[in-house]
């Protein structure tokens, strides 16, 4: 359970960082579109795994986190 609270804790400042640099250059995506963005894609990877632990071959973990950057993508 920590591991995840950390994954997640840590994307957030990652985003943070990102988001922080592009808003301090006047670019659009700026701190909070970042942080959310990698908040986000962190917490559906982690439920994506999660889901694969528990289900085993049901589930397919590479599906949820490539369209996650198909959506980014788009």
């Amino acid at each position: 359970m920590f591991d995840e609270i950390f994954k997640l804790v840590l994307s957030a400042t990652l985003g943070g960082l990102i988001g922080l640099e592009r808003q301090i250059q006047g670019q659009k995506a700026g701190f909070r579109t970042q942080l959310i963005l990698c908040l986000g894609s962190a917490l559906y990877t982690i439920t994506s795994i999660k889901f694969y632990e528990y289900y085993g071959q049901i589930t397919d973990p590479a599906r949820i986190t490539a369209q996650i950057v198909v959506g980014i993508g788009f």
